[in-house]
């Protein structure tokens, strides 16, 4: 009989507010430190911890629970995680190792706070993922629509999610398409299900949506996310690029595979599936795809968080003050 390995058991903490790309990056690289089978704990801190620590949340915590247990390279939420991991926390998880990106975090003397673990040998470090964090985000709507990411990266970070996804996954930018636009999706086996939408400020309701319709259809049948270009949204640019929107797609567990770019009125049976989820009022072209209507929750969006953020914008510009323990560029 072959020996069954036990896990390696990981502990990565943080406030994981607005959850975007870098987020799901830090646990997917976190995981990819070790050879052999991986237990991940996102350790997610409770919404008094961080008003403790450094002003309010953008996200409530059962918001924040919610996203980060969809993200498909998380095995177990620890809800409510201490803002500080010490030895004895990591030892009443039986966690093997503390997780964390290459950058420092210091108390107001400028001491290392995991230095504890280092010592113990029970602390390993990743890259960092640049160019997105909650302040930045915050920024952007801010901003918006002037400040806007674009980060020629995101397309490599894309392929790197993709080839983290064991089995067929596949991903396509509708312009790469031609001739039978089905074929790149022939791998998935059984019925495909498409979900057209704008995915942008991605959060909890988009989670809680994805999961019904995974609900609605049948075990072997595989969900289709399309994205909509940046070209294709009405009201203005969304808040998030296209890839940026790919992204927090890709990395949520109730998907299995991506349409990114497409257009917004094309029909689901030109593209090949055989279902569509919740077919629009835009939609004027005949489409021969069976319909699948799905509740659609509350979901996030760029007015809502607008109005959160200014709701909050004395809060937040407090917050970006020197406190006594920066963690703002980990995975907050």
């Amino acid at each position: 009989m072959a020996e069954v390995l036990k896990p390696t058991v990981l502990w990565l903490d943080g406030c994981f507010d607005g959850f975007h790309y870098a987020h799901a990056n830090a646990i997917r690289q976190a995981r990819k430190l070790f050879v052999g089978p991986v237990r991940m704990l996102a350790c997610v801190h409770s919404d008094e911890e961080i008003l403790k620590n450094k002003g309010p949340s953008l996200f409530d915590e059962q918001e924040r629970y919610a996203v980060v247990a969809s993200c498909r390279w998380v095995d177990e939420v620890v809800e409510g995680a201490p803002y500080i991991t010490d030895l004895d926390t990591l030892d009443k998880y039986n966690v093997d190792f503390l997780v964390h990106g290459d950058d420092a975090v210091v108390d107001a003397m400028g001491r290392d706070i995991y230095a504890p673990l280092k010592a113990q040998g029970r602390y390993r470090e990743f890259r960092r993922t640049e160019g997105v964090s909650t302040t930045s985000l915050v920024q952007r709507v801010l901003e918006y629509p002037r400040l806007r990411q674009e980060c020629g990266y995101l397309d490599r970070l894309l392929e790197e999610f993709v080839e983290s996804i064991p089995g067929p996954f596949p991903v396509v930018d509708f312009g790469s398409l031609s001739g039978a636009m089905a074929s790149p999706f022939c791998s998935l086996v059984g019925a495909k299900v498409y979900v057209p939408g704008s995915w942008d400020c991605f959060s909890a309701g988009h989670v809680e949506f994805l999961r019904r319709v995974k609900e609605a259809v049948t075990s072997d049948s595989k969900v289709v996310v399309g994205v909509w270009s940046d070209e294709e949204m009405t009201g203005g640019p969304p808040l998030l690029t296209v890839v940026e929107r790919a992204l927090a797609v890709v990395q949520c567990k109730y998907t299995d595979a991506v349409l990114w770019n497409v257009p917004k009125c094309t029909p689901a049976s030109r593209l090949g599936f055989e279902m569509v989820v919740n077919r629009d009022a835009y939609q004027h072209e005949p489409d021969s795809a069976q319909v699948i209507e799905v509740l659609m929750p509350p979901l996030q969006t760029l007015s809502k968080l607008q109005d959160r953020v200014h709701g909050r914008i004395d809060a937040f510009k407090e917050r970006q003050r020197p406190s006594h323990i920066d963690q703002e560029n980990v995975t907050t």
